[in-house]
């Protein structure tokens, strides 16, 4: 534990443990502070499974008045959790039970295509396994929305362009089931434009999840990465602004592309991160940018260790040790090639690589491989300023039209 808040920069873990007996769930957290491994707070709750929905809301509002955060009212108030119009209706244990599947399999295909030890068989298999396990779902409950979301996360997640209409389909049925979910209409604003270009209409989706979810960070700061994928950044910079202020405990404007690099590197290590190993990844990036070159090579680093990466890590760092950024930025590139050969990996992550180490042919190829996949990259190529020395020529400008964003 003292080892894991050291990598968090925390001085305070809750922990949590869940049983499950039957129709029964039983949950038990505690807060802990390190180092000391001091005991600040702890309880159990008991419920009845198929109510577990209601439960989650339940022990995140307990913990969140425990802790008695020391924030202003204005602080306090932006901090709390958004509360349904109505109460969570109960679940069928065996529905329940059936959606943590998916959710598990769902897990372990993007774990095992990005861990050294495990990779495209065993991702595959995982990724044959959330097909059924959805399947099985919509034969128990076809208005189930959680499991709809959860695939259709997944399927832009791990894009396959085959599933684009089934995800499609999925986003259908809960749409029918909960037109008032503004999850609903975010993530289709995002299938929309990322499987089929269809930029108008993914505005209309992403404007529809804010009316109807006002208080969310997560719907402006999606419709906020929209206008600035348009190219829209002085209108987006306002999005961004609005879910600051409702989240002020994460960062939000360092996604936008007014944010001078210095300002990012200083909010990447202000704020804590949200998506663990990538969140070491993206600072590298902006380190790098910024010219702190032996930061942006340790937290790439740790980034691939996290993976199991162990000899890749120290291969990279070696070659930027000895013979500079350039050098090691190409033994990165060369590494993530090696890794992609024989499985799917995130095509931002390889793009980004061959962006540090200048390689135009291998950047356009992996583009070209990113569109055919539908990856989210591709979204991206308006708002990134990266892109701006390859613009003029014909393998970007075709890709660019293809995707639909605007001249």
């Amino acid at each position: 534990m003292p080892e894991i808040a050291s990598l968090l920069d925390v001085d305070t873990v809750l922990q949590g443990s869940v049983q499950r007996a039957g129709d029964r769930a039983v949950i038990s957290v505690q807060l802990v502070q390190e180092p000391g491994d001091k005991n600040l707070w702890g309880k159990s709750y008991q419920v009845d499974f198929r109510n577990v929905q209601a439960l989650q809301a339940e022990v995140a509002g307990a913990i969140a008045s425990e802790i008695r955060l020391r924030t202003s009212k204005k602080e306090s108030e932006s901090a709390k959790l958004p509360l349904s119009a109505e109460p969570e209706k109960p679940v069928d244990a065996k529905v329940q039970n059936a959606f943590l599947t998916l959710q598990f399999h769902i897990n372990q295909a993007y774990d095992a295509a990005l861990e050294k030890s495990r990779g495209k068989k065993e991702s595959d298999a995982e990724y044959d396994l959330v097909l059924s396990s959805y399947d099985n779902l919509q034969g128990m409950a076809p208005g189930f929305v959680p499991a709809h979301l959860a695939f259709v996360r997944h399927v832009l997640d791990m894009p396959r362009v085959e599933l684009g209409p089934r995800a499609g389909v999925a986003l259908l049925a809960a749409l029918a089931a909960d037109e008032r979910n503004p999850e609903v209409h975010q993530l289709q604003g995002r299938l929309v434009s990322q499987y089929q270009g269809q930029w108008e209409s993914a505005g209309d989706e992403y404007r529809r999840a804010i009316e109807l979810a006002p208080d969310s960070a997560d719907m402006h700061e999606a419709y906020a990465e929209y206008l600035d994928d348009l190219g829209r950044f002085d209108a987006a910079m306002q999005e961004h602004r609005k879910a600051q202020a409702l989240d002020p405990q994460n960062d939000y404007l360092s996604s936008s592309p007014l944010t001078p690099v210095s300002e990012k590197v200083r909010r990447k290590h202000q704020y804590p991160f949200r998506f663990g190993a990538y969140d070491y990844w993206w600072r590298g990036n902006v380190e790098f940018e910024a010219g702190q070159y032996a930061d942006a090579f340790q937290d790439w680093e740790r980034a691939m260790r996290t993976f199991g990466f162990d000899a890749e890590a120290d291969s990279v760092q070696r070659a930027f040790t000895t013979s500079g950024p350039p050098a090691g930025a190409r033994e990165l590139a060369r590494i993530l090639d090696e890794i992609t050969r024989n499985r799917w990996y995130p095509a931002d992550v390889v793009i980004d690589s061959k962006f540090y180490a200048r390689d135009k042919e291998k950047l356009l190829a992996w583009l070209a491989r990113a569109y055919k996949n539908r990856e989210y990259v591709i979204l991206h190529l308006k708002s990134d300023h990266r892109w701006d020395p390859y613009r003029a020529d014909p393998r970007f400008q075709e890709i660019y039209r293809r995707v639909g964003l605007p001249q």
